[in-house]
């Protein structure tokens, strides 16, 4: 669907593909279809389907009958396609089932071997909703809560948190996994509201169930096969014996010799990797510093544009695993929501307006050893549905997209 920085969108529905809302014109119907026949003699040579499927038939009204026979043994017959469905599970009639698909949540929590996986369940949005506002998340530090059970957490939330803080308080997984809250350091001891700690798994079942948002959901198997089609259009890069590698001594002693070392446990080496690259590429760096989101109200509420621009391009870094990289999808998600509103133009900190052509997605795979070779070999389907999402807009926007595969060899 064309999308214009000119004419107000006034409606709404709802992409099958990423749950999402779409906006459309007046005139413009989401749900009506126009197609090609597969057999123009017999079904005539275009079809039109919305609430109701219209064909094109030059048969005399007595023949109309032997059309309707046939077209309601098409109607009964197995369907040759697949429309891509992902759809949320109804929490009364799919009661039982949701109580089965938490059973396997808390099974697989209680089971899970960081050193075993490929990814991880934990899903932190790089931007937490508060109301309309949208507050710049670092993970810093967490709070988890459970039956007035409380505890503090510094560092990134993992899964050997959760069983840590369930041990500690004696808690059952089973019973509990749905009544545990989570706070989020995002400013010097400010926090958000308790929200609940499943709003921040990603979880994928073998048989097509999976929890996102913190809702169940089912999907079949041509959503896949959508979601590897949209991101096979998606250019990406692998980075293996040039300068962007990636290496966390290198980036001390870097840090070090510039001036930038920080001496403390967690190392920032986001921030090092980002001053280093922006040098390399002759850009000009903005992270860490961050914008409000709103000029008009408060200014409380900030968010990173991106972590550097070279040129007329945006680049977004991530270090992690590839349910991590969903974080650089949402900043640049976001910043291309702004970019929507500000006619192709964001304000950056210097007030400079910048007007992109190009979005960059530098992904650091931390741990990974092999090489990505094609889009289903990353272990994510929830970064990958948000990649096709954020190809989508920036299409509207002809801003082109590339992903830069940096590895920790």
């Amino acid at each position: 669907m064309a999308c214009s920085c000119t004419d107000k969108l006034s409606k709404t529905h709802i992409d099958y593909l990423s749950n999402s809302t779409l906006s459309y014109r007046g005139g413009e119907i989401p749900t009506y279809i126009k197609g090609d026949s597969i057999n123009e003699d017999v079904w005539g040579k275009s079809i039109h389907c919305g609430t109701s499927a219209q064909f094109k038939w030059e048969e005399k009204p007595l023949e109309l009958g032997e059309k309707l026979s046939l077209l309601d043994q098409m109607y009964n017959s197995e369907s040759t396609i697949s429309l891509p469905r992902l759809i949320a599970l109804d929490s009364d009639k799919d009661a039982d089932k949701i109580d089965d698909l938490f059973s396997v949540l808390a099974e697989a929590i209680t089971n899970y071997e960081d050193s075993a996986q490929n990814t991880t369940l934990i899903n932190v949005p790089s931007f937490y909703m508060v109301g309309t506002k949208l507050i710049q998340n670092d993970s810093i530090r967490f709070k988890m809560s459970c039956n007035r059970k409380n505890k503090q957490y510094d560092g990134e939330l993992s899964i050997e948190a959760i069983k840590s803080f369930l041990s500690d308080k004696e808690l059952n997984i089973s019973d509990s996994i749905r009544s545990i809250k989570l706070s989020v350091e995002y400013g010097n001891d400010q926090w958000t509201p308790y929200k609940p700690l499943i709003d921040y798994l990603e979880f994928v079942t073998e048989n097509n169930f999976c929890l996102r948002n913190g809702k169940w959901c089912v999907f079949n198997n041509s959503y896949i096969d959508q979601v590897l089609r949209d991101v096979g259009k998606v250019v990406f890069i692998n980075h293996i014996n040039d300068d962007w590698r990636f290496n966390k001594s290198d980036l001390v002693t870097y840090a070090k010799t510039n001036n930038i070392y920080e001496d403390k446990d967690k190392q920032p080496y986001e921030t090092y990797y980002n001053h280093k690259l922006s040098g390399l590429l002759n850009g000009n760096l903005i992270h860490p510093t961050t914008v409000p989101v709103d000029e008009t109200a408060n200014r409380r509420y900030k968010y990173e544009v991106c972590d550097f621009t070279v040129g007329s391009g945006m680049y977004f870094v991530k270090i992690g695993a590839p349910a991590d990289f969903a974080y650089a999808v949402d900043q640049a998600m976001f910043t291309l929501s702004k970019l929507q509103n500000g006619y192709g133009k964001v304000k950056l900190p210097s007030k400079e307006l910048f007007e992109p052509t190009e979005f960059h997605l530098v992904l650091i795979n931390d741990k990974r050893k092999t090489l990505i070779g094609k889009w289903n070999d990353v272990c994510s389907i929830n970064f990958l549905i948000h990649l096709s999402e954020l190809k989508q807009n920036l299409n509207s926007m002809n801003v082109s997209l590339v992903v830069e595969f940096v590895y920790n060899f």
